[in-house]
């Protein structure tokens, strides 16, 4: 019970609040894109995202509905050409994309500007955030803001932040799993704004600055309660429990002691300073009866 978390926050002040009715509007025309915002490493699994999106389109295509709309697919994030992982794995994943012949439904937007991150995260369909058994993770929170729904691997971070089926999906991680999600909010447009109106409310209500500062002061506050509390029963019952743990903690300092005399008194043989059959106990009980007899004299 005495074990709370404190979620990092995000400023809310950076992003311009969405307009749900717009984004209907432009969810209905096909104009917002499905949207993946990670750096360009491998472990992040941006490649799942492509091998989903290849499958999404053939899923539609069997559709008895003919001509539905689909999203084009962005995939943005952070890249620094001097790091041989950044340039590789983009180069590996467009390739992939020319594989999965969808190179013309997927555009590329290595080393996004804050502008463009914004843009990218309040205008998408929805988010994808591929990374399995990732840690906390940002993104989805600032995605859930912007009014973006989330799909995120129902593992690690996400799994505390993303609501399932309210402000997102939680799927596993395949590109089934991702392709069903995908899919549902390519047919129901209302349900993607409903759920990015459902995000934005909870990131503003519980990941907000505020939030972080009167959940820490709460906690802080809580904290040196229990401290006082704590003090206040071992004063009042000093025969009791507390007297057993001060008692207890005597006794361990006296073995420590102990075990340290002992270590020293076995180096010190190794060396030759003290003699076989002695002790560095032995040695300082001779050198205080020696001094006691000397101030004797």
């Amino acid at each position: 019970d005495n074990l709370k978390v404190l979620y990092p926050p995000i400023d809310l002040t950076k992003f311009v609040l969405p307009n749900f009715e717009e984004k209907l509007s432009s969810n209905k025309k096909d104009t917002n894109p499905i949207v993946s915002l990670n750096r360009f490493e491998r472990k992040k699994n941006v490649s799942i995202l492509l091998e989903s999106y290849a499958l999404l389109l053939s899923n539609l295509q069997q559709q008895p509905q003919k001509d539905i709309p689909v999203p084009p697919l962005i995939i943005a994030g952070g890249y620094d050409p001097r790091n041989i992982e950044n340039v590789q794995h983009l180069s590996e994943l467009k390739h992939l994309a020319t594989n999965l012949q969808i190179s013309d439904k997927v555009q590329f937007a290595p080393n996004v500007n804050d502008t463009q991150r914004s843009s990218l995260l309040k205008n998408a369909l929805c988010v994808v955030y591929t990374p399995h058994r990732e840690h906390f993770g940002i993104v989805p929170l600032e995605a859930m803001y912007a009014g973006s729904p989330v799909i995120a691997v129902n593992s690690g971070g996400p799994r505390e932040t993303v609501k399932d089926t309210q402000t997102g999906f939680l799927v596993e991680n395949t590109k089934e799993g991702f392709m069903g999600a995908l899919k549902t909010l390519v047919l129901d447009p209302k349900l993607a704004v409903a759920m990015g109106r459902n995000g934005h409310e909870y990131v503003r209500d519980n990941f907000g600055m505020d939030k972080f500062r009167s959940s820490w002061c709460k906690m802080v506050g809580e904290a040196m309660r229990r401290g006082d509390d704590r003090r206040r029963r071992q004063a009042d019952d000093p025969g009791g429990r507390g007297m057993f743990v001060r008692l207890f903690g005597y006794l361990m300092e006296v073995i420590v002691a102990f075990c340290i005399a002992w270590i020293f008194t076995i180096l010190l043989r190794s060396f030759g300073i003290v003699g076989e059959d002695s002790s560095v106990v032995g040695e300082v009980r001779s050198f205080f009866s020696k001094k006691k007899m000397a101030d004797e004299l």
